[in-house]
């Protein structure tokens, strides 16, 4: 037998014997107003602040950024309904469990748990014990032995998102060497085999739900993602400059339709010092919005996050839709224009029960594509195919070796 067949069995195998484990993981995101100061503190420092600062230099810039534009993002978050509750947690979980039952139906095991873990809920007014770090403790309690980790936030790899989960992912395993786990960490969606046909399809049975008579020469389709310091988007491990090439493929595969990209940014033209003082990815929604508003011809918008955001967050809900009261969003600056506006959901909620705020139902309906999509891929790789695909793999435990 060959070494790759060896290795092969080997997971087959483990993947029998063993428990599986589903880590829907990202940044997570606001439930509760008394959460945004504490989320909003902790995202800067371990995510849009680069690492080569020194973490407590980072915190003071965190804090003067919160001082200088807190009121600014609690207003945001109140726009999506007074208590500031997204959904965001509860529909992250909901997803992760849609894909361990598609794992469960696919490879016939009954042994897969879902679990969910957001970096940067913790801290005064924030619930306890659901960040990453407490995930995987759960995870190592219930005896996991394959570990698959989904990025929530970002369907590119990107350092900052994934990368830094894998970084914590590594750090418990160090602190925890009785675990035998391997963990099979996605790098992303848009580097996996028959993705980008995923997409493409998503955005064709959008256009068709959302506008089925509209001729393609009167519609105007926008693809926001959000944006980062430029010095990071040229930075290896950039989820921004991946979207970037995955949006000039659409491009060449509807060479019919007119493809907006725009950036929703957190800092950069059109913020307060000191978040002023570094560029930002472009074009920036704030001037690119009401450019299209005032100056492109066609007479309807269909705005769609399915070319980054794996779920709707906030920034979906008040950018992409109402807008506040010191910021219109795009439905106000396009309908205030003149032409009819259709915001559409990401990959987690359906075309059919999107209403563009929170659901209000308990158990929302969760949209089947990418949990039948995940769901495949992981099937595959318990069935010893991890090699077709983009992952990084880290071992703990007995076998005590970290690949990449």
């Amino acid at each position: 037998a060959t070494m790759t067949g060896l290795l092969q069995a080997l997971l087959v195998a483990s993947a029998a014997a063993g428990r599986v484990g589903i880590l829907g993981e990202s940044g997570g995101d606001i439930q509760s107003c008394s959460e945004v100061e504490s989320w909003t503190e902790n995202f800067f420092v371990g995510s849009l602040l680069p690492d080569t600062i020194p973490e407590a230099v980072r915190k003071i810039i965190a804090k003067n950024a919160w001082k200088s534009s807190g009121n600014d993002t609690l207003a945001e978050y109140r726009a999506v309904g007074p208590d500031c509750d997204t959904r965001f947690r509860d529909i992250s979980f909901l997803q992760t469990q849609a894909i361990a039952a598609q794992v469960g139906s696919l490879a016939n095991i009954s042994n897969v748990d879902a679990y969910g873990g957001w970096k940067f809920v913790y801290g005064p007014g924030c619930p306890v014990g659901v960040t990453v770090m407490d995930a995987l403790a759960r995870m190592q309690s219930a005896g996991v032995t394959d570990a698959f980790v989904f990025d929530q936030d970002i369907l590119a790899y990107e350092n900052i998102q994934t990368g830094v989960t894998n970084k914590q992912i590594r750090s418990y395993l160090a602190a925890h060497p009785e675990w035998d786990v391997t963990f099979y960490s996605l790098n992303g969606l848009t580097g996996q085999p028959g993705y980008f046909e995923l997409l493409l399809a998503k955005l064709k049975q959008q256009i068709q739900f959302a506008y089925p008579l509209v001729p393609a020469s009167d519609l105007c389709i926008v693809l926001p993602s959000q944006g980062v310091p430029l010095t990071s988007e040229a930075k290896p491990g950039s989820g921004v400059a991946t979207l970037r090439g995955v949006f000039h493929d659409l491009l060449s595969a509807l060479p019919q339709y007119n493809l907006t990209l725009v950036f929703n940014n957190k800092g950069g033209e059109g913020f307060p010092p000191p978040q002023n003082k570094t560029a930002w990815s472009e074009p920036v929604d704030k001037v690119k919005i009401p450019e299209m508003a005032a100056m492109y011809s066609c007479s309807h918008v269909m705005v769609t996050p399915i070319l980054e955001w794996p779920q709707v967050d906030y920034d979906v809900y008040v950018y992409q839709g109402i807008g506040t009261g010191d910021e219109p969003g795009y439905k106000t600056t396009f309908e205030n224009a003149g032409k009819k506006y259709r915001g559409m959901p990401s990959w987690d909620q359906t075309n059919e029960d999107w209403t563009g705020q929170p659901p209000v139902a308990a158990v929302p309906s969760i949209a089947p594509e990418l949990p039948a999509f995940v769901g495949r891929l992981i099937a595959d790789v318990l069935s010893g195919g991890a090699g077709k695909y983009d992952l990084t793999i880290i071992t703990g435990g007995s076998v005590g070796i970290t690949r990449t």
